[in-house]
């Protein structure tokens, strides 16, 4: 961006606010509307493929699975776009590392696993590019997660495949929530799940009640959100 018109500038910094607002009130089709008109820059493709993971979502909710597949697909392409506008802009790798794990999805385990990696790597970037964003170190969190609990069968497909398969471990994933939560104290119901849910896997049953107490005092305004709440009051009935 350097070099860069100032108006222009200062034009998508107010389309940028305007889209997170709308985002913020869940109006994803207004948001989609007017990120659709904008100038393309990184900050106006990332949020734009943000808000098709939103869409993808209430399509999957209704059912609707080719457009679930087909939202994500564009957000992914918006996202590497963004990328390739500004290589420095953290939200961009943090919005490309989401999309490219929900796009494998759609091909089965081994291109998860083959995807694992990049995913990874574009969390790594958007959490040293921004050490300050809770959001992107939960992720990398989730990410350790997911990892350290894949089956038996999918490690030994991985192992197959790869000379050195993805590896993570529950304090890995531990150590993510906990830092993210540091950063930003109650900032997302689905990372103090995820602390309950990590130390009930590592048998610290104590903390993991702890931290499932605190997520179901909290409230719920996303459909995630209240996904998230259920989950954690049922684990939590059941310590």
């Amino acid at each position: 961006m350097s070099g860069a018109d100032p108006s222009a500038l200062e034009g998508i910094d107010s389309i940028a606010k305007r889209a997170d607002a709308l985002y913020s009130e869940q109006s994803y089709n207004d948001a989609y509307a007017l990120l659709d008109a904008a100038p393309r820059s990184a900050e106006t493709l990332w949020r734009k493929a943000r808000v098709c993971k939103e869409l993808s979502d209430a399509a999957k909710a209704n059912g609707q699975k080719e457009t679930q597949k087909e939202q994500v697909l564009e957000g992914l392409q918006l996202a590497e776009e963004a990328l390739s506008l500004d290589d420095n802009n953290f939200a961009a790798h943090k919005w490309y590392a989401i999309l490219t794990s929900f796009a494998s999805g759609f091909e089965g385990t081994k291109a998860q696993i083959e995807k694992s990696f990049v995913v990874k790597e574009h969390f790594e970037r958007a959490t040293q590019l921004d050490p300050a964003d809770a959001t992107s170190r939960h992720l990398l969190g989730l990410w350790y997660y997911e990892v350290a609990g894949l089956s038996w069968t999918v490690r030994k497909l991985a192992a197959a495949i790869f000379a050195s398969p993805p590896v993570g471990t529950y304090e890995d994933a531990l150590a993510h929530f906990t830092a993210a939560e540091q950063i930003k104290p109650g900032f997302y119901l689905k990372n103090r799940l995820l602390l309950g849910k990590t130390y009930i896997a590592i048998k610290n049953r104590p903390a993991a009640r702890e931290w499932l107490q605190k997520a179901v005092g909290m409230e719920a305004k996303t459909r995630e959100d209240g996904d998230s709440l259920t989950e954690a009051q049922k684990l939590l009935a059941g310590l």
